[in-house]
């Protein structure tokens, strides 16, 4: 295990805790952990509180539609499709914004679904 490997250079004991995603960056920046393990997106706000190892998982997130789904015909479903997750309000606005003008303006369900942010972080 390479957290294990991590402690042992260190000259450390390892401790593992099990936490929630809301708390990961908070224990680090108060002294109450040392390191984190996580699926956790790196940002330049991130990088402007704690130092990030390189990256070792690159997402590709997307969304899903019926590919009937007529809303979603042309380029419009395509057009910025390459996004960060920080982008993901962003992007949702574009969408929108490129519906209009092709006069497909309409409201449509948005469903997150996540596991690793909690809802209050998703949608702030």
């Amino acid at each position: 295990m390479l957290l294990k490997e991590i402690a042992k250079q260190q000259g450390k004991e390892l401790e593992l805790t099990i936490n929630t995603f809301a708390v990961l960056l908070g224990d680090i920046e108060t002294g109450k952990a040392d390191i984190t393990a996580s699926c956790l997106a790196i940002t330049e706000d991130r990088k402007a509180k704690v130092d990030f190892s390189i990256a070792y998982n690159v997402p590709m997130n997307g969304f899903v539609v019926r590919r009937d789904n007529k809303d979603f015909e042309s380029n419009l479903f395509a057009h910025n499709a390459r996004v960060k997750d920080k982008d993901l309000f962003d992007h949702l606005d574009n969408l929108y914004e490129n519906a209009k003008k092709e006069g497909k303006e309409k409201s449509f369900t948005f469903i997150a679904v996540t596991a690793s942010a909690t809802d209050t972080d998703f949608f702030r």
